[in-house]
């Protein structure tokens, strides 16, 4: 994933809302794909984890 910051506590890369709505589709395709969740911030602090859906 590129042009993404890494968050420090978890290894997850970080995304700005207004680039993640831009680009949700492909994001959650790389989600799925890759098995690396992301994180979402707006004005510098994280809001929402998005993690790839697993069967449980």
């Amino acid at each position: 994933m590129k042009n993404m910051n890494t968050d420090k506590t978890g290894g997850m890369h970080t995304i700005k809302a207004s680039e993640f709505k831009a680009k949700c589709l492909k994001l959650m395709d790389e989600v799925a794909n890759t098995g690396e969740g992301l994180i979402v911030s707006r004005n510098g602090k994280p809001v929402v984890r998005i993690v790839p859906y697993r069967k449980g």
